[in-house]
């Protein structure tokens, strides 16, 4: 028994398909006439999901009555759902707690048990199983029975693991990807203004410039070229901006400055409103400067 469920994993089956291979291999194995395999389904109700018997008259198994939903701690099957216990029945045509006794009287069938299979603390399957003969309880069954059930339930523990872990990394790659796709938009939106516009870090190196920044220091349209400051600055003409870069990283305050003049990159100034506001990471640290520059005229 132990193999055949063994082999029902290692075929990586489906939970029903294994949880029905254990069915018929126990009929088959130990003689009982039916069984059946029970999940948790629509409003609440545990429901028949395969069905298997013999071919013996006596087992009535297309009586309806055998595959009725059941309600939980109503009937063997939703005791042993709501317990998550196994449990054994004696004399079913007579049997209290028993809901399918007229069914079992015109089967011919007199003892049945049922034991759950659990994942994670909760059951997601009964498997109940029926006989003609008057069978007393059988503790080497049930927990024979029990350590399958708990196999099929720890492939599924770790099927679940999997597919948690699959649809994580499916879902971090589409949040990269919409980043990506949203950076994307957010550099075309900035590429369309009129304003200079430039990224850096705390080093002072420019990590981004827009359009017309690029076109303003004579870089490639597309991005292609060097991202620096404009080459024929000399460092008399650039030490301001470093200065100017140091005080915001230092104060965390956005620095102003109404009027200042920029060297094209053909030597021609040019007269900007510059703000420069830092932009700060998720510890408040400033992880970066953003620098405007508003044209005035020459």
């Amino acid at each position: 028994m132990q193999t055949a469920v063994a082999q029902a994993l290692a075929d990586n089956l489906p939970v029903k398909r294994a949880c029905a291979r254990l069915v018929t291999t126990v009929c088959e194995a130990l003689d009982w006439d039916a069984g059946r395999v029970w999940m948790p389904g629509a409003a609440g109700l545990l429901h028949c999901m395969s069905t298997w018997s013999r071919e013996r008259p006596l087992a009535n198994p297309q009586d309806p009555s055998w595959t009725v939903p059941v309600l939980p701690g109503h009937d063997l099957l939703g005791k042993v759902w709501q317990t998550g216990e196994p449990r054994w029945l004696e004399g079913l045509s007579e049997a209290h707690n028993f809901a399918r006794t007229q069914a079992a009287e015109l089967g011919g069938l007199l003892a049945g048990f049922a034991v759950p299979c659990c994942s994670s603390g909760s059951v997601f399957a009964v498997l109940e199983f029926f006989s003609h003969l008057s069978l007393s309880p059988d503790p080497a069954l049930l927990t024979l029975l029990a350590n399958a059930a708990a196999q099929i339930g720890l492939h599924m523990d770790s099927a679940c693991a999997q597919s948690r872990a699959l649809q994580a990394e499916q879902d971090r790659q589409l949040t990269v990807a919409i980043a990506q796709t949203s950076q994307v938009r957010f550099q075309q939106v900035l590429d369309t203004i009129p304003d200079l516009v430039l990224v850096k870090r705390p080093d002072s190196q420019i990590v981004w410039v827009n359009a017309t920044m690029r076109a303003f220091y004579g870089m490639p349209p597309d991005g292609s070229g060097p991202i620096a400051e404009a080459p024929f600055n000399a460092p008399r003409n650039t030490q301001p901006y470093l200065a100017d870069d140091v005080h915001v990283f230092a104060t965390r305050q956005t620095l102003v400055i109404p009027v200042e003049a920029v060297t094209r990159f053909d030597g021609q100034v040019r007269y900007f409103h510059v703000v420069k506001p830092p932009i700060f990471d998720d510890q408040g640290r400033v992880a970066m400067l953003v620098i405007v520059c508003c044209y005035l005229g020459r």
